[in-house]
């Protein structure tokens, strides 16, 4: 559905919620998109046992900007907003090395110096930096596969008269 990077409401819910006859199923097989994973001659066909979800959050702030040509001293909200999602932009996000990761390093064939390294939390970050030397696509798969992953995506406007970002 057009939604699904959106949670997929307006898409998918839709459907299941009203026309569950179209579409029910015990399970559901569907592309990975990326990486193509190539082992020696074979090329194997990745399957997702599960998907990050969403947690759709809402960053408010408040504050009364000052005129635009004389912005000094001013409470303005925007800057605020801007410094927390530079902050949360900078953050380090947590490594995570579950089984399922373990299981699909094993099986797609990789240098086996790489492989530690994508198995190893304290290592990972810097394979992934390797990585994308040749590889920006794969690179970015390990880090979302291995990572707490964060994407500030939408932001609001004015609202009762106050400034307020989302």
């Amino acid at each position: 559905m057009a939604d699904e990077e959106a949670g997929g409401i307006h898409g998918a819910y839709q459907l299941v919620k009203n026309r569950w006859d179209l579409v029910g199923a015990e399970y559901l097989l569907t592309e990975v998109a990326y990486p193509q994973v190539l082992s020696g001659s074979e090329e194997p066909i990745p399957v997702a046992v599960a998907e990050k979800g969403s947690h759709f959050s809402r960053l408010t702030t408040t504050g009364v900007p000052g005129h635009g040509s004389a912005p000094y001293g001013a409470d303005n909200a925007l800057e605020k907003l801007i410094q927390a999602l530079d902050n949360l932009n900078r953050s380090t996000s947590p490594v995570s090395v579950g089984e399922v990761w373990s299981e699909f390093v094993g099986e797609i064939g990789l240098d086996p110096g790489l492989a530690e390294a994508l198995l190893n939390p304290a290592a990972v970050d810097e394979a992934i930096e390797s990585i994308a030397v040749d590889d920006p696509l794969f690179a970015r798969y390990v880090h979302a596969a291995t990572h707490l992953t964060t994407a500030p995506n939408a932001a609001g406007g004015w609202l009762e008269g106050e400034c307020h970002s989302r």
